[in-house]
């Protein structure tokens, strides 16, 4: 249990690129403000971590910052220690556009089945604005060739068909 609580502390899970931002941080080497890592910043109800964390894939690794300044002197210092890359969300994001056509009744926003930790609602919906859950990947498939680049469609057994009709599975 030790080992795993140090593998917590030290972000031991996550990239090179979140574990040398997250370090410089708490060594205040950073010229930059990172609020969290994404995936510390949601619960998921259990039933539902496999399509949530299907959908989000390496998003789950994105470092919150403040804005786009805090972004590029993140990212200038990755390229200074080459540390690697990493996704940065601002957590001031626009309100995502409107929903996209009526999905069927049985299938609901993702986004219903997580809750963020204060101060994270927008980038929690901004990333998972119009992704809903459906039933299998025939449904998702007809769905999507009705009415296509519209949302993401995600299966309980993780199977992503984007909304640019990219499947992951």
């Amino acid at each position: 249990l030790q080992v795993l609580a140090e593998m917590e502390r030290s972000y031991g899970w996550f990239s090179d690129a979140v574990q040398t931002l997250m370090r410089a941080r708490q060594e205040d080497r950073l010229e930059c403000s990172i609020r969290g890592v994404v995936a510390e910043c949601l619960d998921v109800e259990p039933a539902y971590r496999r399509p949530v964390e299907a959908v989000l894939g390496d998003r789950l690794q994105a470092l919150i910052v403040d804005g786009l300044p805090d972004a590029c002197a993140a990212v200038t210092f990755l390229k200074q220690t080459g540390a690697g890359q990493n996704h940065f969300i601002p957590r001031t994001l626009p309100p995502p556009e409107p929903a996209s056509p009526p999905v069927p009744h049985n299938w609901f926003p993702l986004r219903q089945v997580v809750t963020p930790l204060p101060g994270h609602e927008a980038v929690v919906a901004g990333l998972l604005h119009n992704a809903f859950l459906c039933p299998d990947l025939e449904h998702a498939l007809a769905w999507w060739h009705r009415f296509p680049n519209t949302c993401t469609l995600v299966t309980p057994a993780g199977e992503v068909l984007s909304k640019e009709g990219t499947l992951w599975g």
